[in-house]
């Protein structure tokens, strides 16, 4: 797969993952403070449920853990792969994925190329063989990130974009990601057996 194909994977899926309920930021999630180490999540994974049909049933995720809290990720949909820096970090009693594409390691990538890439979040919830994914309910997550001034609107569109440091974005989705969420995950994964 070139570099293109690989950058144009990552477009798109960036485009799904934003349809489906994220926060985007400027800003990581995560620091050292909250990183939390759910080693249990590396391995393979099949996409069992999706609530938009960008991401197909049947899709691999591949999760590798690269240390405490820090994982590469890559989602094979038929062959278009994307792949991911994927930090999980506690907040509460609620486990979150920062998601960062991941182009600096890309073997195809032509020199001199720099991208610009925002970080994406969702709720994440393991229970036995199954990954559950969360998105917010940006109906109710918008207004209260607009009065708390931790988020400003996209020039393209109306969505927000989260602007603010690392540890005012963790203050909160503590106070208020687990309390907006969308009543059903936007995609479940089940484990691969073995993996």
């Amino acid at each position: 797969m070139t570099y293109s194909q690989r950058i144009l994977g990552c477009i798109v899926t960036c485009w799904v993952l934003n349809s489906a309920g994220c926060a985007t930021s400027l800003q990581p999630l995560v620091s050292s403070e909250v990183r939390a180490d759910i080693a249990e999540i590396s391995g393979q994974w099949t996409v069992q449920d999706s609530l938009h049909g960008s991401i197909k049933t049947g899709s691999t995720l591949v999760i590798q853990r690269r240390g405490v809290g820090s994982h590469y990720v890559e989602l094979d949909q038929a062959g278009e792969k994307s792949s991911w820096h994927a930090d999980t970090v506690k907040l509460g009693d609620s486990v979150f994925v920062d998601l960062f594409p991941d182009f600096e390691s890309d073997p195809d990538k032509p020199e001199g190329i720099q991208i610009i890439a925002t970080h994406v979040f969702y709720m994440i919830q393991k229970t036995g063989q199954e990954l559950k994914v969360y998105g917010f309910d940006h109906s109710k997550l918008d207004p209260l990130a607009t009065e708390e001034r931790v988020a400003v609107p996209s020039p393209r569109n109306q969505r927000l974009i989260f602007v603010a440091e690392p540890k005012r974005l963790q203050e909160f989705f503590e106070k208020h990601g687990a309390a907006n969420l969308q009543k059903a995950p936007v995609l479940v994964f089940k484990k691969v057996a073995g993996t």
